[in-house]
């Protein structure tokens, strides 16, 4: 898995974002890595970025991280399928 710039997914509520990066181990296992930040407008009209949050920001926070956990879950039961088709009941041994 290369390196890359981009997050492979970006969920968002409001003006909070979670992004999630695919990163690999130094034993070439795939991981996700997630970001958190909030933008918001400063006084000179300019959109800014921060990781800094405030009590308004908590709900949004944490169901942006129930999103991202229950991505991940998803996405490793469909990586944890059977590679094959089951076999039909006739083939069973038992």
């Amino acid at each position: 898995m290369a390196e890359n710039n981009r997050p492979v997914y970006k969920y968002q509520l409001g003006t909070v974002e979670c992004a999630v990066w695919a990163k690999q181990a130094s034993d070439g296992k795939p991981y996700f890595q997630f970001t958190f930040q909030k933008t918001y407008k400063s006084k000179d009209g300019k959109y800014l970025h921060s990781t800094s949050f405030n009590k308004a920001d908590l709900p949004l926070l944490a169901t942006l991280c129930q999103r991202a956990c229950l991505a991940e879950i998803s996405k490793q039961s469909v990586d944890l399928r059977p590679a094959t088709e089951p076999q039909a009941e006739e083939d069973l041994p038992f």
